[in-house]
């Protein structure tokens, strides 16, 4: 009941505090829907500015008979990396690599129990979780995946998705939060969220279907091109700031 009391009143703050803001920047407006609904948040407050994406060379992918799957992300009971595990557990009798890159420390628990069931499913061996890694360490890590794959419980953008789509590589993912605002279903596979067996259904289908990969990452390559860049998003922050000028 404490923790109840604590959360309510934080949400009670955090409603407060948004209110009185002159402008609140969200990066979908999935997130703005959310503030404006449970914050009670002013619909002309809210400024939607898309992370931007940089410019990447494009993977080729398919190089390796043991496939390689990346996800990204902090390693934390939003990202779903317990979901993930659980679905690569039934897709055992494929040939595949998993590395999970991202932040341990933020819920040192909740990694531990990731880590745990990645050894209790006998997955020691073909799934990795690193922790945060020095920036082009990512990046040798991006170069060679053929598969992206996320199952977030909610994502206010899916920065990590966008990565991928803007390396050309084929994604699988949930409909958690705002991904399937500007997600296209012609570069990705999108199950429920929380659903075990469809995600490995669907993980499964690319690993053993090529034609089916390259068909995603075409589709990759096409919507890789209307991702906004900085300079996009910079500018919807700006203009909104400009109003304020006397």
């Amino acid at each position: 009941m404490a923790d109840e009391a604590a959360a309510q009143r934080f949400a009670e703050l955090e409603s407060a505090a948004l209110q009185n803001m002159r402008h609140v920047v969200v990066t979908s407006a999935t997130t703005g829907r959310a503030l404006i609904e449970r914050y009670l948040v002013s619909p002309n407050k809210i400024v939607c500015a898309r992370p931007g994406t940089d410019k990447h060379a494009v993977v080729a992918g398919g190089r390796e008979c043991a496939q390689a799957l990346l996800s990204v992300g902090a390693v934390i009971p939003r990202k779903g990396h317990d979901v993930l595990v659980a679905a690569m557990a039934r897709l055992r009798h494929l040939s595949w690599s998993l590395t999970i890159i991202g932040n341990t420390t933020r819920n040192p628990g909740h990694a531990a129990d990731v880590k745990r069931l990645i050894a209790n499913t006998g997955l020691a061996q073909r799934v990795v979780v690193t922790g945060e890694l020095a920036t082009s360490v990512v990046e040798t890590h991006w170069r060679k995946t053929d598969i992206f794959v996320a199952a977030s419980r909610h994502e206010g953008y899916g920065m990590a998705v966008a990565e991928a789509i803007a390396r050309g590589i084929p994604v699988v993912t949930t409909t958690a939060g705002a991904v399937g605002e500007w997600l296209s279903r012609e570069a990705a596979l999108v199950v429920p969220n929380g659903d075990v067996n469809r995600l490995a259904d669907a993980i499964g289908l690319l690993l053993e279907d090529r034609g089916r990969q390259q068909t995603l990452r075409d589709g990759a390559l096409q919507l890789r091109r209307i991702l906004p860049d900085w300079a996009e998003t910079a500018r919807i922050v700006s203009t909104a700031l400009e109003l304020d000028r006397p």
